[in-house]
């Protein structure tokens, strides 16, 4: 009988699988021993197949962000093969690894080993130090005005605590003093976003954008969505706020954003994409509703929120351009199925004639923003 060491052996490294399977390594990430790579499933062009050395938890194993396919290494190679994963085992340890891919894996690994970074604090202690946070960041006039243009009512916009990153140097390093006064000096520790500089000072991530507060079940803010001003890549226009590879550094939370209605009843619950699109969407309707990073991430997250609420009526209202899109297709087929599992019924919300006619149509924050310049609001059920 066989001894194998499935965490370490080299040949069932996922690394060593991609490779054999043909799959394009583009390079590794910042802060976490995985890479990105160009999905198989989805035709994807720019990287959303993430393959993860190990992360604490798992080892070899991958996961889209934009499809939703996931699994371990063997269940990678098996689906590409056609073959069932215990021939894929047989057949990956009856084969040679790739000396300088299991090079590389090392590598990445024992970079981010030498990393100091912090794991994240308990949610009570973000959610203090988060709002407080808020309560020191400015809110620019354009980024209000980009809000209001989205659909937002002034009240809105005040309540939700959405801020601008500053850019001034000097304004952030007030604002990091400021919380370590109020929380000590190991305030920022485990607090993603913060990081000490090359100055040996305590900063945050600061790309030029918006920071979008993300809030569970409890109403505690969990962690940030930036939304760029001027994104390189106009397909990734929003990013999690995380200082994950920066020198004491912390990863962020996998988080799911909860917009209560105003009664803070989940007994109807809408799932759609992101906590910005997810608040203007309650604003308009007074339902609540989920927001997910993409309508492919988080699921278990998700199940996780809806067991907690446990809703009569779960819909789903993706974007419009899934029409478009067959990635996008799989990752909601995906959702529909994970929902089935967990015995939740569930509709699907589209407005696909007018998407249709004016493709700016897209998500429900747009659908609603649309009916409501066009007077149709107060049609009942209009989602």
């Amino acid at each position: 009988m066989m001894n194998i060491d499935v965490k370490n052996d080299p040949r069932l490294n996922i690394l060593n699988i991609a490779n054999k399977l043909g799959i394009r390594i583009i390079k590794p990430t910042a802060g976490s021993k995985k890479v990105i790579a160009l999905c198989p499933f989805c035709n994807d062009s720019s990287g959303h197949l993430y393959l993860t050395i190990e992360n604490g938890r798992y080892y070899n194993v991958y996961q889209c962000v934009k499809c939703g396919n996931k699994g371990s290494g063997v269940n990678l190679y098996a689906k590409m093969r056609g073959i069932d994963t215990k021939t894929a085992f047989f057949e990956l340890i009856n084969e040679d690894s790739d000396i300088n891919l299991i090079k590389l894996s090392k590598q990445i690994v024992e970079t981010q080993d030498k990393k100091e970074g912090f794991e994240p604090k308990p949610i009570h202690y973000l959610n203090k130090v988060y709002e407080s946070f808020l309560d020191l960041l400015p809110l620019y006039e354009y980024h209000r005005k980009n809000l209001m243009n989205r659909g937002l009512f002034e009240n809105t916009i005040n309540s939700k605590k959405y801020r601008s990153i500053p850019d001034n140097y000097n304004l952030r390093q007030d604002i990091c003093l400021k919380l370590i006064r109020k929380y000590g000096n190991n305030a920022l520790e485990g607090v993603s976003g913060f990081y000490i500089n090359r100055y040996n000072k305590w900063d945050f991530y600061s790309p030029a954008g918006m920071l979008i507060p993300s809030r569970n079940i409890n109403r505690e803010v969990q962690g940030f969505q930036i939304r760029f001003d001027k994104p390189k890549n106009k397909k990734k226009r929003y990013k999690n706020f995380s200082s994950a590879g920066f020198y004491k550094g912390t990863k962020c939370i996998p988080h799911v954003h909860v917009a209560w209605n105003t009664k803070e009843i989940g007994k109807r619950v809408v799932i759609t994409e992101g906590p910005l699109k997810a608040d203007i969407a309650t604003q308009f309707t007074n339902i609540t509703f989920l927001g997910l990073p993409g309508i492919g991430a988080l699921h278990s997250e998700l199940v996780s929120i809806l067991k907690e609420m446990m809703p009569y009526q779960v819909d789903i209202a993706a974007d419009m351009d899934i029409l478009d899109k067959i990635p996008v297709q799989i990752a909601l087929s995906n959702l529909k199925q994970r929902l089935n599992e967990n015995s939740f019924k569930y509709t699907e919300k589209r407005w696909e004639n007018i998407y249709l006619k004016n493709k700016d149509i897209k998500g429900v924050d747009d659908y609603l923003l649309y009916l409501y310049k066009e007077m149709l609001l107060k049609r009942k059920k209009v989602i």
